[in-house]
């Protein structure tokens, strides 16, 4: 009947004008996050490695920010401990890439047998190490709740090792002792030693849309230079945003 048929038209009508509203909403909110996490950025800066997340597109040189600035994740292995057995097991861990502005994007550990983790690492070496950017507050900043996909999660996953070579202990040491300077007051009797993961797997979601597997060799290939470069670009488009204000 023409009553059902208006009555229809009329639900398709007030579907897509909520809709609309919707996508309106949702642009305003990417615009404004975009706007506080500029603002949250520039009030980070004395975290010594640059704080500024790159552009959401470059997701490789995103993973390497991730993996240099933050400094603490959770270290995932599959458990030993009889109430736990063979399930996965997750433990804050500190880490370190390198000492600040040189990245290498392989994560360094220091840490003892005598750790739960370890426990389990030396009857299975597969491990992930997750990380959030909402370690640095700028998620809040932003009004996101550290599960929203524009707060990035990271996720590396690989095999844990011990480091034995001279000059990657030295390296190790000097990049999480200057990034955890507690280290240096641990107890000397508790089996310390340098522990690495080189990520053959990188798993990344930092906006709407669905996550992305970065090819590892992008990974990588970022170097300190790209990750200047993207802070500086930012650092540019921040300044000429505030001079149109």
């Amino acid at each position: 009947s023409s009553t059902t048929l208006l009555t229809w038209e009329a639900s398709i009508a007030f579907s897509t004008a909520v809709l609309i509203a919707k996508l309106r909403q949702s642009v305003h909110l990417v615009m404004r996050g975009v706007a506080l996490a500029a603002l949250a950025s520039v009030a980070a800066l004395a975290l010594g490695a640059d704080p500024r997340p790159p552009p959401i597109w470059e997701k490789a040189e995103t993973a390497r920010w991730m993996a240099h600035v933050l400094d603490y994740g959770v270290l995932s292995t599959i458990s030993t401990r009889e109430a736990t057995q063979d399930r996965p097991w997750g433990n804050p861990y500190s880490f370190a890439d390198g000492p600040v502005m040189n990245s290498t994007g392989v994560l360094y550990f220091y840490t003892t047998t005598l750790d739960q983790s370890m426990k389990d690492l030396a009857q299975n070496p597969a491990a992930t190490f997750t990380l959030t950017e909402a370690q640095l507050d700028v998620c809040e900043a932003r009004g996101l709740d550290p599960e929203d996909p524009p707060c990035a999660r990271l996720v590396l996953s690989g095999v844990f090792e011990e480091v034995t070579d001279e000059a990657e202990i030295s390296f190790a040491k000097k990049a999480l002792f200057s990034r955890h300077p507690n280290f240096k007051g641990y107890p000397e009797d508790h089996d310390w030693y340098f522990g690495k993961i080189v990520p053959t797997n990188v798993w990344l979601i930092n906006i709407y849309g669905g996550a992305t597997d970065v090819p590892v060799d992008e990974y990588f290939a970022v170097t300190d230079k790209d990750l200047a470069a993207v802070a500086e670009r930012i650092e540019t488009a921040f300044k000429g945003a505030l001079a149109h204000k």
